[in-house]
């Protein structure tokens, strides 16, 4: 009988058909992942480029993982591949790089969907179609649209019907269409104040701005020019402060239109000619001009009139480098407030001619004072003087201690134990009150000096203070600041066990931010603080004693930057129930934490 099987060595015909078979489906599936391969790459480069299409929104709803990580980077899209993002109703989608919306039907179902969503940013937009538009004007919270330079008439109205506020930071033009004068009008309704971008405003824009009485000020630092007509409108009654500081020049007639604004004008004025100067005397509020360097006594004589129809205003000439006797005695005359910012020193005979003056005086850029103008300056008839000074040398600080009224030093930055400093914090001591600037620069205060401060019966604010040794003097002064007003403390690095006993009876939460490090006993003398919460942000490590101590803190206990803290420490702390922002200790520490019930 003949044997049907095949030699060994020689293979069937049909297993050959079926390898050959294998072969050319291989042959093909591998010819046909080669085009999906390069398909696939060229998707990613286009991503990688900020550019997405139809292909690469479907990689990106596909890539979950990495959804937000492309889409971040997207600065334009096509109308297809909008679409295909728009029909994704459970992905949230953040498209911070995208600089156009246009008016394909893509980008508006686009819109539409991000409308819908409760946190809508597109910080980079620069390009929005009025169709694009309306759709975002349905967003339910707030708008910014940073980017966005300017905008068709259409557009404009179409967000003006957004319920509520619209930021538009970088918009150049409101012009009197009836869309940019709707949108003017919902921006005036909003709660934006600075628009850093408006180069350009019309008259009818400029009273729908006015509207709101949400509005303490309006600052158009772009806007160089305006007509009279549009001063007017900007000078309605009630209106907010105006801050024109990019308006370097105007006609008499644009300021005159100013005269009905009732509160501050900031203007960018260069210069002072009389005749300016006797048009801004006619307003009702204050006036200030921060780049004015120079003004002659016929300006000055001009400008001392100011607000004298309905009650002195103050006049705030910050930019002046210089000042001459001459000015210096007309201003002298003035009746409202005077501020001279800009002053570096001032000469003897300038001080005399202004210790005349009736009302507060600044001179907050003070680099030095001879005591000779100091001698004069203590003369001034008003109630208070503000000098930028920020050493004193002792003479001088002995000058100044005999002014009757309030003295303001913001920038004096240390009170030492000789005589003239010692005079100057008596005369301080015995002041009602010295609020958070008046000395919001002081770091260090000599034993004595202390002393005398603590005696203010009213409110005492030293912000800057760097130390409170264990001096009588330092402990009278921290029993002062840990009364109404005191706090916080944040910039004090170095802390006494007297002092932290003495600051632990404040009423209310002590800042102590500035402390890096506590010893056992501070740590035992500040866990008897009571009534409010001990925020010791700064602190970097803690012993295990100290940690026991502020477990028997009643409230809670802020340490940010804690970073070493051993385990016996970390135990110890486990039993107060208030830890907050323990985030940074190692990771054994953090687990007997968590254990504890701390997050």
């Amino acid at each position: 009988m003949k044997n049907l099987r095949t030699e060994p060595d020689r293979p069937s015909e049909t297993g050959a058909v079926s390898r050959n078979m294998l072969l050319v489906l291989l042959v093909l599936l591998a010819g046909a992942a080669i085009p999906i391969a390069l398909q696939l790459s060229q998707v990613r480069q286009d991503i990688q480029d900020g550019h997405l299409t139809k292909a690469g929104a479907r990689y990106c709803l596909w890539n979950t993982y990495n959804k937000r990580k492309h889409l971040f980077g997207i600065s334009s899209i096509t109308g297809p591949a909008a679409q295909v993002l728009s029909d994704a109703g459970k992905h949230f989608l953040e498209l911070p790089s995208l600089e156009e919306l246009s008016d394909v039907p893509g980008h508006v179902a686009l819109a539409k969907t991000l409308s819908q969503q409760s946190v809508l940013g597109l910080p980079n937009l620069k390009s929005l179609s009025a169709a694009a538009a309306r759709e975002l004007a349905q967003h339910s919270s707030p708008l910014y649209l940073p980017a966005i330079t300017s905008l068709s008439d259409e557009a404009a109205e179409a967000l003006s019907h957004l319920e509520r506020d619209l930021y538009l930071i970088a918009l150049e033009e409101l012009s009197d269409g009836p869309g940019d004068v709707a949108l003017a009008k919902k921006l005036g309704q909003s709660s934006q104040v600075d628009f850093p971008g408006l180069m350009r405003l019309s008259t009818a824009a400029a009273e729908q701005l006015m509207q709101s009485p949400k509005k303490f000020r309006l600052h158009l630092p772009a806007l160089t020019s305006l007509s009279a007509a549009t001063a007017e409108a900007l000078s309605q009654p009630g209106g907010p402060s105006l801050h024109l500081t990019g308006v370097t020049s105007l006609p008499v007639e644009v300021v005159e239109a100013f005269s009905q604004h009732e509160r501050v004008l900031v203007l960018g004025l260069t210069s002072l000619p009389t005749a300016t100067a006797e048009a801004l005397s006619h307003r009702r509020g204050p006036l200030e001009l921060p780049s004015l360097t120079s003004l002659s006594p016929a300006a000055a004589e001009a400008l001392i009139h100011l607000g004298e129809k309905t009650r002195s205003e103050s006049l705030y000439l910050d930019g002046l480098t210089t000042l001459s006797a001459a000015t210096a005695e007309v201003l002298s005359r003035h009746e409202g407030s005077l501020s001279f910012g800009g002053l570096h020193s001032l000469s003897v005979e300038s001080a005399v001619a202004l210790s005349h003056h009736k009302r507060s005086l600044s001179l907050g850029g003070f680099n030095s004072l001879s005591v000779e103008s100091a001698a004069a300056l203590i003369l001034h008839e008003g109630h208070r003087i503000d000098l930028g000074l920020k050493m004193l040398p002792d003479a001088l600080a002995e000058a100044l201690s005999h002014f009757e009224g309030e003295l303001v030093l913001p920038a004096l930055e240390q009170l030492s134990d000789g005589p003239g400093h010692l005079a100057l914090a008596r005369k301080l001591g015995q002041m009602d009150e010295i609020y958070t600037a008046w000395l919001g620069s002081l770091k260090r205060v000599s034993d004595a000096a202390a002393q005398e401060l603590s005696l203010c019966e009213g409110i005492l604010s030293l912000p800057a203070l760097e130390e409170l040794p264990d001096g009588p003097g330092h402990l009278a002064l921290a029993k002062k600041l840990s009364q109404r007003g005191g706090g916080p403390f944040k910039a004090l690095k170095s802390l006494s066990t007297a002092a932290a006993a003495v600051l632990s009876q404040t009423d209310g939460d002590l800042w102590l931010p500035g402390l890096t490090s506590l010893s056992d006993a501070t740590a035992e003398a500040l866990s008897h603080h009571e009534h409010g919460a001990l925020l010791l942000r700064g602190l970097t490590s803690l012993s295990e004693t100290a940690a026991e101590s502020l477990s028997q803190h009643d409230g809670a206990i802020w340490l940010d930057s804690l970073r070493v803290l051993s385990d016996a420490a970390a135990e110890a702390l486990s039993t107060h129930r208030n830890l907050v922002n323990l985030h940074n200790v190692p990771e054994s520490a953090r687990a007997i934490l968590r254990k504890a019930g701390h997050r």
